[in-house]
């Protein structure tokens, strides 16, 4: 309900095209009710990972664009769409307390809330194990294995890291890129050093995390945490997140990047210059206190917000 064109000085006039940010979450055209229906069934929760629904949403999502059709609307829808947005930011303003995941949702929420109450504390799940002491013995060869983990589209990163990739195997050819989470297509995945797997299982995705030497987030949007970042690191694996993942709180600044194509680019080329540097990330990764124990995040929930 954070419409980034309210923080306009003409909200009114940029509400009258549904162009936005990568931030937005209400310009965007949803799904059909139907498809709704379809995909939150339980037939479809059973045959979704089958080869048959795998194509068909591989053939949907065929072509990957960066480009969002812009629409023109009238002066009445705009005014209606600017009236949605008040009765949000209006809602909000009746919260008295928030829980904010990171530092990065507490400053994008204070951007439309400046009065907003709350306090930052990062979360987990409880399948997250930590694992980082096991990876000691582990020690970097000359040959990088990146690895992406998310949608393939534009507020994820997966267009800049793209374009980052191809500008920096005009300088470094000791590296590959594993991406997975999605079931897209781009030729960009035709080169001999990219390998996409497309959707994967648990178990699949554990082999994953296994192969790979250097875990990347390049978000362009605010994300107010991010599980993956929490997953690899305590895997041991060293991530590199873009400054807008809230999961940045748990790192230091060796592994943050501004969200852009040059500093995401310069940030691996130093990897692809000397990979023996990830050990010393690795190393790096086991000083992070990062929440890994379920039972004592809740305790800590109920102490801090609701005692």
């Amino acid at each position: 309900g954070l419409c980034p064109k309210m923080l306009e000085d003409d909200p009114l006039s940029s509400l009258s095209e549904t162009k936005c940010s990568v931030d937005c979450m209400l310009c965007k055209a949803g799904p059909s009710n139907l498809k709704l229906w379809v995909m939150q069934s339980h037939l479809y929760a059973i045959l979704k990972e089958t080869k048959v629904i795998k194509h068909l949403r591989s053939h949907e999502k065929s072509t990957l664009s960066t480009n969002m059709i812009n629409e023109n609307l009238s002066l009445a829808r705009a005014k209606k769409r600017v009236a949605l947005r008040k009765y949000y930011l209006e809602m909000f303003s009746y919260i008295d307390e928030f829980h904010f995941n990171s530092q990065v949702a507490s400053d994008y929420v204070k951007r439309f809330l400046p009065q907003a109450q709350g306090r930052v504390l990062n979360i987990t799940h409880s399948g997250v194990v930590d694992e980082r002491d096991n990876k000691c013995l582990r020690r970097q060869s000359e040959q990088i294995s990146f690895g992406y983990i998310g949608p393939y589209d534009t507020k994820k990163g997966f267009f800049m890291l793209k374009d980052a990739f191809e500008h920096l195997r005009l300088r470094y050819a000791n590296f590959e890129i594993n991406f997975c989470g999605d079931v897209a297509q781009d030729s960009f995945f035709e080169n001999e050093w990219v390998y996409n797997h497309g959707l994967l299982s648990q178990t699949e995705l554990d082999k994953f995390y296994s192969q790979i030497d250097v875990l990347l987030m390049p978000s362009l949007w605010h994300e107010t945490f991010g599980f993956v970042a929490l997953e690899g690191i305590s895997r041991g694996i060293p991530v590199l997140v873009s400054d807008h993942v809230g999961a940045k709180d748990m790192l230091s600044q060796e592994f943050i990047f501004v969200a852009d194509e040059a500093s995401l680019e310069e940030k691996m080329a130093v990897l692809c210059a000397d990979p023996k540097l990830i050990d010393d990330l690795r190393q790096k990764l086991k000083q992070f206190e990062i929440p890994t124990s379920f039972s004592k995040h809740v305790a800590q929930l109920v102490d801090e917000f609701y005692h």
